[in-house]
């Protein structure tokens, strides 16, 4: 999911689309995406045994490290911590 393909489905230019998106919800688009993917791999960590590495390719970040900054960034922990607390076991 990113800004480029949304505009595409949308027969519109990336930047035409971000500028509707935030002046329609008050966010910047490029963000709203970056929470979704978070938001995707905290449920993945949450409920799946997947290395961060793949939870990483499937959210289509260009590295596991880029993964990590971003979630760190926007949640204020690592993802190994937040599975650590949040990781619902299977019983």
């Amino acid at each position: 999911l990113t800004v480029k393909s949304l505009a595409k489905l949308c027969g519109l230019t990336p930047s035409y689309l971000s500028r509707l998106f935030a002046e329609e919800t008050g966010v910047n688009l490029k963000q709203f995406v970056l929470n979704a993917k978070i938001d995707t791999a905290q449920n993945l960590l949450r409920y799946t045994e997947l290395a961060y590495s793949d939870i990483a390719v499937s959210l289509n970040f260009s590295s596991q490290s880029a993964f990590i900054y971003t979630f760190r960034k926007i949640t204020g922990t690592t993802p190994k911590k937040y599975r650590e607390e949040h990781y619902v076991t299977k019983e």
